[in-house]
């Protein structure tokens, strides 16, 4: 199945699609290149309708040496929010849609960042999380709610990601108006004699 998504970041909109090419993650491989911290501050879940867009979506990442540093780490650390289905892994998983989300300033010697997403096709359940790069996208950190990494005691956890609820959109009154003109349109040209007794009425 392949998933379709509206991701807004900053000022522009954009169709993300889930194609990828090969992607490394650095979880739990005592790699250098793992974060010492990532996380999906917020929200922890959310309930949207069919085509509109989330919340906005935080994530924050710490690396020593880099988010501590004056102005942080703009243009160093790549985050990405992503969402796939319900149960999957991320790691593993090519339904997982990624698209990169704006650096929003530094709280706590952490980089901070937001995004929205919105499921174009299929109603269901979903989740999601954040992905933290520092070279150049060929190697990533996964972040969770309790905090993902290299530090003492983070583990990425599947668990722990956000999940995210769509419905189909409840149809209005106006979409319905329409549909029961379109019905007594029909009517009319099928029975000339009520289209006849209207106009005499």
């Amino acid at each position: 199945m392949r998933f379709a998504a509206v991701v807004a970041c900053a000022a522009f909109m954009f169709l993300a699609t889930a194609t990828h090419a090969a992607e490394d993650f650095a979880n739990e491989t005592g790699s250098a290149l793992e974060l010492d911290v990532a996380t999906l501050h917020s929200p922890g879940d959310f309930t949207i309708h069919l085509g509109d867009l989330s919340p906005f979506i935080h994530g924050r990442a710490f690396e020593a040496g880099l988010t501590d540093a004056p102005g942080g780490s703009i243009g160093t650390l790549i985050a990405q929010v992503g969402f796939g289905p319900y149960g999957t892994d991320p790691r593993n998983d090519k339904n997982w849609v990624w698209s990169s989300s704006p650096n929003i300033g530094v709280i706590d010697d952490m980089d901070e960042f937001a995004g929205q997403l919105a499921i174009a096709e299929f109603p269901g359940l979903y989740q999601y999380t954040y992905r933290y790069s520092t070279n150049y996208e060929f190697t990533w950190t996964l972040a969770d709610l309790n905090g993902a990494g290299s530090a003492p005691g983070l583990d990425f956890s599947l668990g722990d990601m956000g999940v995210m609820t769509v419905t189909n959109p409840e149809p209005s009154s106006v979409a319905l108006s329409t549909v029961a003109l379109l019905i007594a349109g029909r009517n009319f040209k099928r029975y000339p004699f009520i289209e006849s007794k209207n106009r005499s009425m």
